[in-house]
């Protein structure tokens, strides 16, 4: 699967797995500014060390003063976070869901046993609706992934934000990675906020204009993303890969072959 070749890589893995600063986790050493948690066990060695300087009080045996404090440094293991962003459209009905959901699932069991975070997102008619957020529960996923409704048109513009969204809350609390996988054939027929009274050509200008600056978007930040091609190769089109050209992603076609973890590099 893409997920267990993207994990091949020993220094991969030792990005995913890295360690990074938190209030919870492992205390890995004391610190003279402060955090959340107060080291007791290096306090006392920093004021039992100053006594002999200190004017001693009757009745007590240890002052402490302010600048003896001294806060606990946490790290806590980061794994990646893989968001799955589906397209549900009728257009995909007609295509291939049930191939796509079957990638998916490959790739949710490959998480489940490597402990990664999955996040679920679809999007059809008019909307995008995030199903799962954060959660190691590949079960879960996959139950919603199954009762994917399917049908209606293509809010591509809104399930590329949702998604975009709820990656960088995901790096702002210190996801050491993050990888985004969307699902699409890239037929986009309806803009942010859905359906409007416009002409056709004047909504599809409006959702060209649209993906262009959620594409600058994806393009500025430090995501992983791959536009997962899902059309048919015998229908003719290369909307998915002028999407994952705005984006900056790696394009993959969902007939080809998987591609291994360095033909699958980090957001340029």
């Amino acid at each position: 699967s893409l997920l267990r070749q993207t994990r091949a890589s020993p220094q991969r893995q030792t990005r995913a797995r890295q360690s990074v600063p938190a209030q919870r986790g492992r205390y890995i050493r004391a610190v003279a500014w402060p955090t959340e948690r107060l080291a007791l066990d290096a306090t006392l060695r920093v004021a039992v060390a100053q006594q002999g300087q200190r004017r001693s009080v009757p009745g007590r045996a240890l002052t402490i003063c302010r600048q003896d404090l001294r806060f606990k440094q946490c790290k806590r293991r980061a794994g990646t976070l893989f968001i799955f962003a589906v397209d549900t459209s009728g257009s995909m009905a007609l295509n291939r869901i049930g191939q796509a959901k079957g990638a998916l699932a490959q790739l949710l069991r490959q998480a489940y046993v490597s402990r990664d975070l999955v996040a679920l997102i679809s999007f059809r008619e008019q909307r995008a609706d995030l199903l799962l957020r954060p959660n190691r529960s590949a079960a879960l996923a996959r139950r919603l992934l199954d009762a994917l409704p399917v049908g209606g048109a293509t809010p591509l513009a809104a399930g590329l934000l949702c998604a975009y969204q709820l990656a960088r809350q995901a790096q702002a609390r210190d996801a050491a990675r993050v990888v985004l996988l969307i699902f699409t054939d890239g037929r986009a027929n309806v803009p942010l906020g859905g359906l409007t009274t416009a002409t056709r050509r004047a909504a599809q200008l409006q959702i060209k204009d649209e993906l262009a600056q959620i594409g600058a978007l994806f393009r500025r930040s430090n995501l992983t993303t791959v536009v997962v091609d899902t059309h048919q190769r015998f229908v003719a089109g290369d909307e998915a890969e002028q999407i994952a050209r705005a984006l900056g992603a790696t394009y993959w076609p969902l007939s080809s072959a998987l591609p291994t973890y360095t033909e699958f590099p980090a957001q340029r």
